[in-house]
């Protein structure tokens, strides 16, 4: 394998920064023109934000547990009340920032035109999307926000202050737990990637914050965070290279191929004793992977609809393996090689587009659904005194539904009869569901008759 990289990847670059906004704005646009709907945990959100206000919009256990989670909540939910439409306007102009960060970010480390590729490949891939169109993920987007500008200020020069990038890092973890290893590694290895020398005072603020943080979050964790199960290997995979990345029935032979080629240019590197950039890139990506992924090794996970937020951090190593593939064949020099790896690009592309489409028809479907449930519980009569019973199952899309836990129904009864007393369920069998009187019931079924 050549070690040499294409002439054209270190060439000046222009305009790229006005690419990734282009982008990341068309992206939240598709949502947005949509017109977007609640769903899930939103409407218990919605139900503390329209009774509790900027500073009451977040239950009391969750700011225990994730104490950055009151500025989120109160920023959104606390401000727009039961109105999705703004929320999802204010999450997209979150992922626009962080899109430009991330550029910026992954400009410190390889040429202009890879920085852009990563970050254009994570604006687009689809293994992410709760973050753009679930306005409950807000507090994710909002962690990003934070580490990224963390990360950058660490790898401007070797001298950094290191008020503001432990401050960040902090902020970043306090809105949402699953950052703390990330900001943990990167306080630790950025310095010497980018200058060749640890810088201790970072090390030990990081670890003195980030590790009272952590022992906090351990010792308040709410018991609905805990899950029984590991994560499997075949899930983190669908999720970074398989269905939740590229639409049927591409998926399995896309996934095998990337895994193919991953290990083929690892082989190959590692046989040279050569690990260039490209390479370099690949196995930097899949440390992003491990090190997000593991506050999530017993929580619970899938790769599309709303599980797929642990992919927040993972989906841009995800990228970055992506990009370092593509880069280390086009480094070839080879005019056929390259020839395949655009004919590879372009298929991928109409793949993972056909694939967000699908994904975002699936939450604006369950959205809309929600809204129908809703008219139907008005249509009926039913008050805030009547405990509605939703069942005899959810209705899912790709993983998405209208409701799924009884706290969702809870609060949509709270803001749907502005009665923070009104209470509802969901059931999960046929047996449960008719065991309420009928007059409680919404056949979901009947309203929402599958495919």
């Amino acid at each position: 394998m050549s070690g040499t990289a294409a002439p054209a990847i270190d060439a000046p670059l222009r305009g790229a920064p006005l690419v990734v906004l282009v982008l990341s704005v068309a992206v939240g646009l598709s949502h947005i023109l949509l017109g977007p709907n609640f769903v899930l945990d939103d409407w218990f959100n919605v139900n503390e934000g329209v009774f509790g206000g900027v500073f009451g919009a977040t239950a009391p256990e969750l700011v225990i547990s994730r104490p950055g989670s009151a500025i989120a909540y109160g920023l959104s939910f606390g401000v727009f009340g039961a109105h999705p439409l703004p929320i999802v306007v204010l999450a997209s102009l979150v992922n626009v920032g962080v899109a430009q960060l991330l550029y910026q970010v992954a400009k410190q480390y390889v040429p202009a035109q890879a920085a852009l590729a990563i970050t254009c490949l994570w604006v687009v891939l689809p293994n992410h999307m709760s973050l753009e169109i679930w306005p409950s993920t807000i507090m994710v987007s909002m962690s990003l926000l934070a580490l990224l500008p963390a990360v950058y200020l660490i790898g401007r020069t070797a001298t950094p202050g290191i008020v503001a990038p432990i401050l960040l890092a902090l902020l970043a973890s306090a809105l949402y737990e699953g950052t703390v290893p990330m900001a943990g590694l990167l306080m630790l290895v950025v310095p010497k990637i980018r200058f060749g020398k640890v810088n201790l005072p970072l090390v030990i603020g990081g670890a003195l914050t980030q590790g009272a943080l952590t022992l906090w979050i351990f010792t308040h964790l709410h018991s609905s965070k805990a899950a029984n199960d590991f994560i499997s290997l075949g899930a983190v995979i669908d999720g970074l290279y398989g269905e939740a990345v590229i639409a049927r029935p591409a998926a399995v032979p896309a996934a095998l191929g990337f895994l193919i080629g991953f290990l083929v240019l690892i082989v190959i590197a590692g046989r040279n004793r050569v690990f260039e950039p490209p390479q370099k890139l690949v196995l930097a990506g899949f440390v992003v992977v491990v090190t997000s992924l593991l506050p999530f090794l017993r929580y619970f996970y899938s790769p599309i609809g709303p599980g797929d937020r642990v992919n927040y951090l993972a989906s841009i190593g995800g990228a970055m393996t992506i990009v370092g593939l593509g880069w280390a064949c086009w480094s070839q020099q080879h005019i056929d090689v390259r020839k395949l790896v655009v004919a590879i690009g372009a298929i991928m592309l109409v793949f993972v587009i056909s694939a967000r489409v699908e994904q975002t028809r699936a939450w604006n479907r369950a959205g809309d659904d929600g809204i129908a449930i809703i008219n139907e519980i008005e249509r009926r009569g039913f008050t805030a005194d009547t405990h509605v019973v939703l069942g005899p199952s959810p209705t899912f899309y790709r993983n998405v539904a209208p409701f799924l836990d009884p706290s969702n129904v809870r609060g949509a009864m709270g803001v749907v009869f502005n009665d923070v007393s009104a209470t509802g369920t969901i059931v999960y069998s046929e047996e449960d569901f008719l065991s309420y009187p009928a007059d409680q019931r919404l056949d979901l079924r009947e309203l929402l008759p599958r495919d």
